[in-house]
């Protein structure tokens, strides 16, 4: 008889068998979906390699190759194009849909923009196996698929560049300011230098320890407190291109500030005793000699280095106006503003005129409103407005009593890469959730993501906006190495002046606004690093005497700063002795013992310059057309030592960098024939260079 263990255990046995059954039918199930899905992924995989997106497209491309009469039989590339550039350690498999990209034109009108060359003329430049695609365009250059080529995909740090925005690319290789091809950058650059940008972030080329605004030490001597208050409130209103932006300030907060600016005792100065002038029409003239306007814009037309001056006559106060141009570093050390040797009569008679010709019109009506608001916000504090001061960074761009400078934004370092998931639209729920949407709307309308933001709003154009950003799309923090990147661009601003008494001359007439010494200073002008290899001394020590017009077709112009002939001489022996370049050849070297060109040879280069090459179309000279592009050749071997003018024919853009003349391809023999013709060219022996344009 069995036991009731064994009677449990065999009764038990057919329920034990019936669930394992069924697990291993649903095991079977399993494994049958799992072999059909792996059979549809591999058929799948099987189809996209059989007919990918670039498929079609390579066979269009080799049908209009086959019926294009110039491709003389070409056949157009299959299967997967790769571009491989090691320095960069990138990878682009652009060239496999975009086929046309390096090749001529095909013969139909009909070609998709995708087969079609690369418009204009960069690829010859940055050719594809040097630089690739994305170094420029960004995108994913290793993908085979539109949408994840061109860096459609979620998150992806960076989607593809195209149009204007391919010029953030240009850093990776070009000084933003003077990036060749890229004018947005260079606009861009220029723009957030001159709002002083660094004032409160941290932003490549800019974060310099360097005061834009005025020193406000002593604005109750400068102005009144009428004007303070109308300018905080609204700048462009009181000045047309204001540097300044709008901090949408309340009538309390900017009679606060004024309360402010107007109790900080100025430092001590011992007075100056009121300029007698010839007037204001004395004063004009000496304006107009002296080339103001290089720097100033008056009633929208001048430069736009320094303020517009149409409504200077109703702000300044005259003690303030003379001190000034006597000594402008006297009362602001950061000032780019030269020092002019005027006489005491002739800073009294430009005061004069100054006073006279840039009063306000609209005076009146603001001065009454300020004086009104003024009077209302009784309760406005100079407490109030040193807070104020602080909570927006006021000493980033002023000096002012003890506040010092603070980074109040965000470091812009790596803007141009900066995860969208990490950006905060805030209020702005309607934008694209893009990096570009966000900073367009943040250059527009800074505080409307959220309250409480400190973002002044910048009076800027539009056209202004989209080239700042395209500027801040360029901050990626990485540069390509050295062998790819452009060589012997200048880094703008703040030169290092020389040391020594020289230094301090170039300092205080601030040379290096406007020129460059070893790669570093302005833009504006010439770079002076090779000057002594350059020019004749004579023509030098009068042109520093007597600046001349060498390019009509410029506005800005060198400044009358009226040196003295000993400041003239220390000038001049430093650029012709110490700013001199290698490989030069002296004129002996040039033309032989004689050191001068023979008349043979002079006549060849006269045929070459007007004949061949055409050269008056661009330049002036006494036997041609007169063109405005280039500099004036009338005299050029008076100003221009044949060495040099031999050296920069060979190749115009290494002897200067950043030369829009052309390299024309001329012969060692050619250019020295070039050199003897334009050696010839030279002033009258007793006269200096005479003025070309008024």
């Amino acid at each position: 008889m069995a036991s009731a263990e064994e009677t449990t255990r065999t009764d038990s046995a057919p329920a034990h068998d019936d669930r394992e059954r069924r697990a291993l039918g649903w095991m079977d199930r399993l494994l049958a979906l799992s072999s059909l899905g792996l059979c549809a992924l591999f058929a799948y995989t099987v189809l996209a390699e059989v007919s990918p997106e670039w498929g079609p497209l390579q066979r269009e491309y080799g049908r209009l190759l086959a019926v294009d009469p110039s491709g003389k039989g070409a056949r157009a590339p299959r299967g997967i194009q790769q571009i491989h550039v090691q320095p960069l350690e990138l990878v682009d498999r652009c060239t496999s849909c975009h086929l046309g990209a390096d090749k001529p034109r095909v013969a139909s009108t009909g070609t998709r923009a995708v087969l079609a060359p690369h418009p204009g003329s960069m690829l010859e430049l940055h050719p594809p196996e040097r630089f690739g695609c994305s170094s420029c365009h960004d995108g994913q250059g290793r993908a085979t698929s539109r949408e994840k080529a061109h860096g459609r995909e979620a998150n992806w740090a960076e989607p593809l560049l195209l149009g204007r925005f391919v010029q953030a690319s240009c850093a990776q290789c070009h000084a933003r300011a003077s990036a060749p091809r890229a004018p947005d950058l260079r606009v861009g650059i220029a723009t957030m230098r001159r709002r002083n940008c660094a004032g409160c972030h941290v932003v490549p080329d800019l974060d310099e320890d360097r005061r834009f605004g005025p020193d406000l030490g002593r604005i109750a001597e400068k102005t009144s407190r009428d004007w303070v208050f109308a300018w905080l409130k609204r700048p462009a209103a009181q000045l047309a291109g204001a540097r300044m932006p709008d901090f949408g300030l309340s009538d309390r907060e900017a009679a606060s500030l004024v309360a402010f600016l107007f109790s900080v005792p100025p430092p001590p100065r011992p007075p100056a005793a009121p300029v007698a002038g010839k007037g204001a029409e004395a004063g004009r003239a000496l304006f107009s000699e002296s080339r103001c306007i290089t720097c100033h814009a008056v009633q929208g037309k001048g430069g736009t280095l320094a303020p517009e001056l149409a409504r200077v006559g109703s702000k300044l106060a005259r003690p303030w106006l003379e001190g000034w141009l006597r000594d402008p570093k006297a009362h602001d050390p950061a000032t780019i503003m030269p020092r002019f040797r005027l006489s005491e009569e002739q800073i009294g008679s430009i005061a004069d005129y100054l006073g006279e010709e840039f009063e306000d019109e609209d005076a009146e009506r603001w001065q009454r409103a300020a004086a009104s608001a003024l009077a209302r916000d009784r309760e406005a504090s100079a407490g109030d407005g040193r807070k104020l001061a602080l909570h927006y960074n006021c000493a980033g761009c002023h000096s002012i009593a003890d506040l010092r400078p603070a980074k109040i934004g965000p470091e812009h370092t790596e803007l141009g890469l900066k995860p969208v998931a990490r950006i905060d639209f805030g209020a702005k729920a309607s934008l694209p959730r893009t990096r570009l949407a966000y900073l367009r709307e943040k250059l527009r309308d800074p505080r409307g993501f959220s309250k409480g933001l400190r973002m002044p709003r910048f009076d800027l154009s539009e056209e202004a906006r989209e080239s700042v950003l395209v500027t801040l799309l360029s901050f990626k923090d990485r540069r390509y190495p050295a062998s790819v990147r452009a060589a012997g661009e200048r880094r703008p601003w703040h030169g290092r002046p020389p040391p020594g008494p020289v230094g301090e001359l170039v300092r205080e007439l601030s040379c290096l606004e406007c020129h460059a010494l070893d790669g570093r200073g302005g833009t504006l002008a010439p770079d002076l690093s090779l000057e002594g290899s350059q020019v004749e001394r004579p023509w030098l020590a009068r042109y520093l005497a007597q600046p001349t017009t060498l390019r009509p077709s410029l506005t800005e112009r060198m400044l009358q700063l009226r040196l003295r002939a000993d400041e003239v001489g220390l000038l001049v022996e430093y650029l012709v002795a110490a700013r001199r370049a290698d490989g030069v050849k002296s004129a002996r070297e040039l033309f032989g013992a004689a050191g001068a060109p023979d008349p043979e040879s002079a006549l060849h280069g006269r045929r070459i310059f007007h004949e061949r090459l055409s050269c008056p179309s661009c330049h002036a000279t006494p036997h041609g057309a007169r063109g405005y592009l280039g500099p004036d050749l009338s005299a050029v071997g008076s100003r221009l030592q044949p060495g040099w003018i031999y050296h920069q024919l060979l190749d115009p853009v290494r002897a200067r960098p950043g030369s829009i003349e052309p390299r024309l391809g001329v012969s060692p023999a050619d250019a020295r024939a070039l050199a003897a013709y334009l050696a010839t060219l030279r002033a009258p022996p007793a006269s200096a260079p005479t003025e070309t344009s008024p």
